[in-house]
């Protein structure tokens, strides 16, 4: 025998960029509620508006797809159920962000190795009914492909995320206050749990040169391979004597740099220049070599 779902759903929203026409994508995420009994067996999930006791039905979605639907800007009134062949479930409030709402304050992420991320906090300061924090963590590159997320009850201030968490993986982290009567903006931060070198140099290129200077450009590593923040780029200059290397100069360059001067060098001769980068775990691998001559005069 089967009843209908007593319990709302779990949920939780990605929302999108604002269209042109004031409307925006939301998406609704779901997880597993515990407290569901195994005889209320759900086939999926209503979409609706309800606003002044009047229901609007927005979406119907499969439990097994994704659930995603458009909503004009500043909408706060959106609502969802579960269902079986009983009934419905009671309805879960799809909680949007709503400008003014305090936010978490002094918010510290930290890494705890290869255990995960530590997330601390203090309560916002509000005369609002505050129902729970939300923690949210995406990988960098997967962008809104794969966000997690969990509730914190509204008495903590602190939480750990151990789940799915990589290392030399960077995460971009929110944490949300969420009201009764919406959600604050987010508090983000981006974290790696463990950093490690980067997988791989970066590519230079050398665009002038003259008598005893090279100018030297680079583009910089993408995100995915970086695997930590890094901290500086190193450039190896190798000058060619009569057929033979000589002992390679080194020269240290800003995180933020993409170009360089090389400066000093000797007329009419061949060089080579290859770089790394490096992060908190230390230097990369070398990129690939350039070979170039200086000018006569």
């Amino acid at each position: 025998m089967r009843w209908e779902p007593s319990v709302a759903p779990d949920l939780w929203r990605v929302v999108g960029p604002v269209y042109r026409n004031s409307t925006r994508k939301v998406e609704i995420l779901f997880q597993k509620n515990r407290h569901v009994e195994h005889h209320e067996k759900i086939l999926g999930y209503k979409v609706f508006r309800q606003s002044h006791g009047i229901r609007t039905n927005i979406k119907d979605c499969n439990i097994n797809g994704k659930c995603h639907f458009v909503v004009d800007l500043g909408s706060n009134d959106i609502y969802v159920t579960s269902y079986n062949t009983k009934g419905e479930s009671p309805p879960a409030h799809v909680a949007m962000e709503q400008e003014g709402l305090a936010k978490p304050r002094n918010v510290q992420i930290t890494s705890v190795r290869a255990h995960g991320i530590s997330v601390k906090w203090e309560a916002p300061i509000s005369e609002k009914t505050l129902v729970y924090f939300l923690i949210e963590w995406i990988d960098h590159e997967e962008k809104q492909n794969n966000v997690l997320w969990k509730k914190i009850p509204s008495t903590n201030i602190s939480a750990f995320i151990s789940e799915n968490i990589k290392e030399g993986v960077r995460y971009n982290i929110s944490l949300y206050a969420v009201y009764s009567d919406g959600v604050s903006n987010p508090v983000s931060s981006q974290i790696y749990s463990v950093e490690m070198v980067p997988r791989l140099g970066p590519e230079v290129s050398v665009k002038e040169t003259v008598k005893d200077k090279a100018s030297v450009e680079w583009i910089p590593i993408p995100a995915s391979e970086q695997r930590g923040f890094i901290t500086c780029y190193s450039i190896y200059l190798t000058k060619m004597s009569d057929g033979a290397p000589t002992e390679p100069l080194k020269y240290v360059v800003e995180s933020f740099k993409t170009h360089y001067m090389l400066s000093g060098l000797t007329s009419d001769k061949m060089y080579s220049v290859h770089m790394t980068a490096s992060t908190s775990a230390g230097e990369g691998p070398s990129g690939k070599k350039k070979h170039f001559r200086t000018g006569k005069i």
